[in-house]
């Protein structure tokens, strides 16, 4: 079965399309969510990042 990558963000640091959704912890980052910005965390890296949804 092909699995389709359309979605998922790619890392500045590595240009790796191994990411997941990082976990918001303080305000200030909750407050980005409100204007549709989300964290990202490469797996390959580490790397933390943000993205426009």
């Amino acid at each position: 079965m092909k699995i389709l990558h359309w979605r998922r963000k790619i890392c500045p640091r590595c240009r790796d399309r191994n990411t997941r959704p990082s976990t918001r912890r303080k305000r200030l980052e909750s407050l980005l969510s409100m204007f549709l910005l989300r964290p990202y965390r490469c797996r390959t890296c580490g790397a933390r990042f943000w993205r426009f949804v």
